[in-house]
């Protein structure tokens, strides 16, 4: 009997190492029919569970596992995995310190460790894990991967792009990996722009192929759009008025939802009028046959080389028109995309900069912002002396340029403050760096105040109440916190740059009528900020009646913007028959 199920338990992990997790599954339950104290076929069904996002079920059987066998380290450790997916936290790390107690030479241990603290945003804990995991195992392109993704976060530009290198280095044909690289560059002030489009075209080399799609029959178009994104993501807050308000007597709306945990924005966009097919858990081709059997004539992607993109599914060209649209400032460098949207402010001159698609213009703004529902009112602010400048972007935007620039700033309006709330502020280390670069440039570390990202979005929208006048980073600029600003009633300043991601503000600024905030060059950025300094009245004017320009104007007029996108889709549909 013995023999009998061990030799099931083989074939068993056979299936399962080979992804067949039915077959794999179907013979562990025969085992537990048997012997349902197995702890070993308790364990793998509740990872096969797991793989299937069953979070609840996992922990129940990886649990009743541990009961039988308390000891056995990849047990807890698979456990805390689970824990950590369901968003039990405390557990999780409970059952990974127990992990390591049990086993404390398993570099992957360590590895899951690292991920976890990540997770929680204990950055200096999960470089401490990583670190550990990598002296007994050097040779790891995930962990460099996740790396990576923590120095980004960290703000340190330089070291994620080094990580994700030595990433690309151990696993060369990881697509993942490789976009966590391209992703990386966008933040970089010591590679040209140049050379960042030139490392996207290299990549998208690799996966070049020539594939013609079927174009299927109907009396509506068919386009589908591809997010990991379609949740509480700044992502979400420029697709809603898309999803919402397409002319469903001409279009067929499709959502792939690449998201691992839905929210209530999900389901809130499930709501609308589209079809809305959950991808999380298909591979590749299971995707791209979903797409081809919904008769999808224009697939959108809205990710880029973001997190949890699925490009790979782009490239397999399941529909004849293919777009990159919203969730990237850049090019994919995938010739199998066809077109890119953007608008004549964020991309001037079409002839530089190109990448492998042909960008094409909406003429009302490449941006069609919907506001918050639940946005704080914007109060009646008192006169103050001390003028607030701020900023709430991304730390690795704020590059030693711009803190160079804002230090500028800060001299010229000796009585200012600084304010910056980003997430990597949660960390003491980085607080006390970047108040030593600003002490670097001659700014006393009293004038800067460094508050960590707040959960709730009202509180993060009232905090804008705070600040007197917003600055954009350069020459990554800001995209949400720009629009929030102003939403918030606080003039935001801009500096023009050369490529789509410098240009988002002057985009933003121009749709919404407020180019006189436009920056040519740095001299005028820092007089702008001078200006508004020394004119409280203006500002507070500006304050009390941004809200109703903003939504008077291009960014916000969603009618206007969804008939511009459809003309486009209707053009590419045009070319597309003319050219059979």
């Amino acid at each position: 009997m013995h023999s009998d199920i061990q030799n099931i338990m083989t074939q068993a992990i056979q299936y399962h190492q080979n992804g067949d997790y039915d077959h794999a599954n179907q013979l562990y339950q025969k085992i537990l029919i048997s012997d349902p104290q197995n702890a070993d076929a308790l364990h793998y069904s509740g990872v096969i569970a797991m793989q299937h996002g069953k979070m609840e079920r996992a922990i129940q059987l990886i649990t009743r596992a541990i009961e039988i066998c308390p000891d056995i380290s990849g047990f807890h450790s698979n456990l805390a995995l689970a824990y950590k997916d369901n968003d039990q936290l405390d557990s999780a790390l409970d059952h990974y310190k127990k992990a390591v107690d049990l086993n404390p030479n398993n570099p992957v241990i360590y590895f899951n460790l690292g991920a976890l603290y990540q997770n929680c945003s204990q950055y200096e804990n999960a470089q401490i894990a990583y670190e550990k995991s990598l002296k007994m195992n050097p040779n790891q392109p995930l962990l460099y991967h996740n790396l990576g993704h923590l120095f980004l976060k960290m703000g340190y530009v330089q070291n994620a792009i080094t990580s994700a290198k030595k990433a690309m280095a151990l696993s060369p044909y990881d697509p993942e990996i490789q976009s966590n690289y391209l992703f990386a560059l966008n933040y970089s002030i010591k590679h040209s722009p140049e050379n960042i489009i030139n490392e996207h075209l290299k990549w998208g080399q690799k996966y070049q192929c020539s594939i013609k799609s079927d174009i299927h029959k109907s009396s509506r178009i068919h386009v589908g759009y591809v997010s990991p994104d379609f949740r509480d993501h700044s992502v979400s807050k420029f697709i809603q008025a898309i999803l919402k308000h397409h002319d469903t007597k001409y279009f067929n709306i499709y959502c792939y939802s690449n998201v691992k945990k839905p929210d209530h924005v999900t389901n809130a966009l499930i709501e609308t009028d589209v079809k809305w097919r959950d991808i999380y858990y298909q591979d590749d081709q299971a995707v791209c046959d979903q797409i081809k059997s919904d008769g999808i004539h224009i697939l959108v992607d809205l990710a880029g080389h973001s997190s949890n993109n699925r490009l790979m599914v782009f490239a397999k060209k399941p529909a004849p028109i293919q777009v990159s649209y919203l969730g990237y400032p850049n090019t994919t460098g995938l010739s199998q995309i066809d077109y890119r949207f953007v608008d004549q402010h964020s991309d001037p001159d079409l002839s530089r900069f190109s990448g492998s698609e042909h960008r094409m213009y909406l003429p009302y703004g490449f941006l069609c912002y919907s506001p918050s529902p639940h946005s704080p009112l914007i109060t009646k602010k008192s006169f103050s002396k001390h003028t607030v400048f701020g900023s709430f972007n991304n730390l690795p935007k704020i590059n030693q340029h711009v803190i160079v620039l804002w230090s500028k700033i800060l001299k010229a309006v000796p009585d200012s403050r600084l304010l910056l709330k980003t997430h990597g502020f949660k960390v003491n280390r980085i607080k006390e760096e970047y108040l030593n670069n600003f002490k670097g440039q001659g700014i006393d570390p009293s004038r800067i105040q460094l508050l960590a990202s707040v959960k709730k979005e009202k509180d993060h929208l009232s905090l804008y109440d705070e600040i007197d006048i917003a600055l954009d980073t350069f020459p990554y600029n800001g995209t949400t916190t720009t629009c929030e600003a102003l939403w918030m009633g606080v003039p935001v300043i801009t500096l023009s740059g050369e490529i789509h991601a410098a240009r988002v503000g002057e985009s933003i600024l121009n749709q919404t009528g407020l180019n006189v905030w436009i920056a040519k060059n740095e001299t005028d950025y820092i007089k702008k900020a001078i200006y508004l300094a020394a004119h409280p009245d203006e500002r507070n004017f500006c304050r009390q009646n941004l809200r109703d320009w903003l939504t008077q104007s291009l960014l916000c007029r969603k009618d206007l913007f969804l008939k511009a996108l459809e003309t486009q889709y209707y053009q590419f549909m045009r070319h597309l028959f003319e050219g059979l």
